[in-house]
C-alpha cells in the first residue's frame, strides 16, 4: 500500500514563499496576497500576468523566469514554508495502518528538499524522497516503487499530479490546499477530491473505487 505525496501545496503551505518572491522580482506590483493567488488559482501563468498587468517584454520575462528558478529554493524564501496543520499526526496514523509513504516533488534540489522535510520532523516518516531535479519525470521516479497498484495513490494539488497518477494507472487524489481552484482541478478528473490531505482516509475507500 503506497501513497505518493506531492510536496508544495499538498503537505506544506508554500503560498507565502511564492508570493513574496513574485513581489520581490516585480517591485512595481501592488497585488495583495489574495489578488495574486486568485489569478494563480485560475491557472494563469506568470508570463501572462507579467504581460497583461505589467507590460513586460520578452527580455524582462526571461530575466524574471531565470531569477525565479535561481531563488525559489533558496533559504531566503524556503523559510516561509509551513506544514499544514495536523500533517505529522496524519502521517503517523497512516504508517501505523501499514502504508508506505513517499514524497515526490518537481523541485530542483534534492538535498534542500530533504533538509526541509527533516526540519519538519518528517525524516523517518517517508520511505523515499523523490525529486525530479529538472531531469526526471515524477512518473519515472515513482514507477520502481509500484508493487501494489490496486492500493496505490498519487496525491497532489495540481493537474500535473493527477496526470502522473493516470499515466501510472493508480488512483488519483486532488487536494484544494494548493495552487489551483476546485473548478480547475476537477477538469483533470481525479478519482477523489478533498479539501486537504487530512480529509483523505485511504483505509475508508474501497480498493475497487
Amino acid at each position: 500500500m503506497n501513497i505518493f505525496f506531492d510536496l508544495d501545496g499538498t503537505l506544506i503551505n508554500s503560498k507565502i514563499r511564492l508570493f513574496n518572491l513574485f513581489q520581490d522580482l516585480v517591485p512595481q506590483s501592488n497585488f495583495t496576497f489574495e489578488e495574486y493567488w486568485n489569478l494563480k488559482k485560475q491557472k494563469i501563468n506568470h508570463k501572462d500576468i507579467l504581460i497583461n498587468y505589467f507590460n513586460f517584454n520578452d527580455s524582462q520575462i526571461n530575466h524574471f523566469q531565470n531569477k525565479w528558478m535561481e531563488l525559489i529554493e533558496s533559504e531566503t524564501y524556503l523559510k516561509f514554508d509551513i506544514p499544514f496543520k495536523g500533517t505529522t499526526e496524519y502521517f503517523l496514523d497512516l504508517k501505523q495502518k501499514g502504508y508506505l509513504l513517499y514524497v515526490v516533488t518537481a523541485r530542483q534540489l534534492k538535498e534542500k528538499a530533504a533538509e526541509q522535510i527533516a526540519s519538519f520532523g518528517w525524516a523517518k516518516i517517508f520511505a523515499e524522497i523523490l525529486v525530479t531535479e529538472q531531469k526526471n519525470t515524477k512518473e519515472s521516479l515513482i514507477f520502481p516503487y509500484l508493487n501494489d497498484k490496486a492500493n496505490s495513490y498519487m496525491v497532489g494539488d495540481t493537474g500535473s499530479d493527477v496526470n502522473v497518477g493516470k499515466k501510472l494507472n493508480i488512483k488519483t487524489v486532488a487536494v484544494l490546499s494548493g495552487f489551483l481552484s476546485e473548478k480547475v482541478l476537477k477538469t483533470y478528473k481525479p478519482d477523489y477530491t478533498f479539501k486537504n490531505i487530512i480529509d483523505f482516509k485511504p483505509n475508508l475507500l474501497s480498493s475497487n473505487s
